[in-house]
């Protein structure tokens, strides 16, 4: 026998007992500053364990530290931008051009990499990985 309904149509308090009735645990763990892993672990145990990466879509600003504005101003007027990227792993290059605006830093080298201005070197890195392992934004049965 089979039931389907739409939790999202019940009320908080139907929804909660329902997932309680299911999931034993859920993690839900920064992977990069765009990126979530979202594991599943049911109380079915022929269920298993899901995983899910949620690319988080365009995230609010990461907070600038002292040691990064540091290496910003020292970086930024001449270093390649790949460089300043992964010195800076949780910014975009949008969001280094516009520190090192508000800061002053201007830039004397401009070379000609194809630098994606939004996703910060952390987030390219994360997905380079995944490119081996699975397509992102598929569910991924785990062991």
């Amino acid at each position: 026998m089979v039931i389907k309904m739409n939790i999202l149509e019940r009320s908080p308090r139907t929804r909660q007992a329902i997932l309680e009735l299911l999931i034993r645990q859920i993690e839900v763990e920064l992977v990069s500053s765009r990126y979530v892993i979202i594991v599943i672990r049911w109380k079915v145990p022929e269920f298993g364990e899901d995983e899910i990466y949620v690319d988080r879509g365009h995230t609010q600003s990461v907070k600038w530290v002292e040691e990064e504005l540091a290496i910003l101003k020292m970086m930024y007027p001449m270093s390649k931008s790949s460089e300043i990227m992964e010195k800076l792993p949780n910014h975009t290059w949008s969001a280094i051009c516009h520190k090192a605006g508000q800061e002053g830093v201007k830039r004397h080298k401009r070379d000609r990499e194809n630098t994606q201005n939004d996703l910060s070197w952390g987030d390219q890195e994360f997905l380079k990985g995944m490119e081996e392992n699975f397509t992102v934004g598929a569910w991924k049965q785990a062991s």
